[in-house]
């Protein structure tokens, strides 16, 4: 599951989604949602226990190649 589509599962804003990963701002939230920015390792695995693995490293791998082949296409 993407981490966006978690937040939107649990009507969360992204300051609400910030402040239940511990991190530090709604805006480093909402890049992580749209993959924008790909969160450190030690993030990843916050992010993983905090939603109980319904979000995993794996879910941001898989919209990062997404975004970035969607680019390269003619």
């Amino acid at each position: 599951m993407l981490l966006e589509d978690y937040r939107t599962l649990n009507n969360m804003t992204y300051q609400q989604l910030a402040d239940f990963l511990e991190i530090s701002h709604a805006t480093e939230a909402l890049r992580y949602c749209k993959g924008i920015r790909f969160p450190r390792p030690e993030v990843f695995v916050k992010i993983q226990n905090k939603t109980k693995h319904a979000v995993t490293a794996n879910d941001f791998v898989a919209k990062y190649r997404d975004l970035h082949e969607q680019k390269v296409q003619p």
